[in-house]
């Protein structure tokens, strides 16, 4: 296998037929969710070609993306060169790349770029109108749940909920005075993030987008959060290099 970097953004998709996804208005499933996305490879991620198909799309495999199926990208990103090192933020600098997120930021699926891929508009231009959501849709400008995690870490993490037990330690049955911030609140298929002793923080299809909600023992005795795990990140007290690239 060749490695190559990505020159922009580039988005990561689960089917070869990349250009399918562009040609009306954006493909959604029966939950409203986009189909065929994946997430969103920061400039610079490491990415092994497998082979390169019709289209100019490449099969790759990515340490930032770690699935047990085929993913692809679109070919006019990428180049040879060495990837570059993802820094991960100290703990202080996450927590107020946190605070900056928008409570207003649409919610995505696939998403982790809260400005989304303007090229997308370049690379398939859209040949109907589209309405302003609709445009957000068509370049990922918002955040999934594993997304918004993903983005005030600067892309030095793993991207996906099933990868989360990984990025630290798992604490067993903490008492809610015990939770810190940026701490992981782990359930099936989501993610909420600790935002401080008051308050969590998660983007969320049920919200449309980014909410905070007060953090309550209510909460985790809720439907939404039955079976939950807590995980407290290998933040450090100054940023570090991630290890999960190599």
């Amino acid at each position: 296998m060749t490695t190559y970097i990505n020159t922009l953004p580039a988005v990561v998709y689960n089917t070869p037929r990349i250009s399918e996804l562009y040609q009306n208005k954006p493909l959604k499933n029966d939950k409203g969710l986009l189909i065929g996305v994946e997430m969103v490879l920061l400039p610079g991620s490491k990415i092994e070609v497998i082979a390169k198909l019709e289209g100019n799309v490449y099969q790759i495999s990515t340490p930032h993306y770690q699935v047990g199926y085929p993913i692809y990208v679109d070919g006019r990103y990428l180049k040879r060169g060495i990837p570059q090192t993802f820094i991960l933020p100290s703990y202080e600098d996450a927590i107020e790349n946190l605070s900056k997120v928008k409570e207003d930021t649409r919610y995505i699926y696939g998403a982790n770029l809260d400005q989304g891929v303007p090229s997308l508009f370049v690379d398939f231009p859209p040949c109907l109108d589209l309405d302003p959501a609709e445009k957000q849709d068509w370049i990922l400008q918002g955040l999934d749940c594993s997304g918004l995690f993903f983005q005030i870490c600067a892309g030095a993490t793993l991207r996906n909920c099933s990868m989360l037990d990984k990025v630290g330690d798992r604490l067993t049955n903490p008492r809610l005075s015990e939770l810190c911030p940026l701490d992981l609140i782990l359930t099936k298929g989501h993610v909420a993030i600790v935002e401080s002793s008051k308050n969590i923080i998660e983007s969320a299809k049920r919200f449309n987008g980014v909410r905070r909600s007060d953090l309550t023992e209510e909460l985790f005795k809720s439907e939404i959060f039955k079976g939950h795990r807590i995980i407290r990140p290998f933040f450090k007290d100054v940023p570090v290099a991630c290890n999960f690239f190599g």
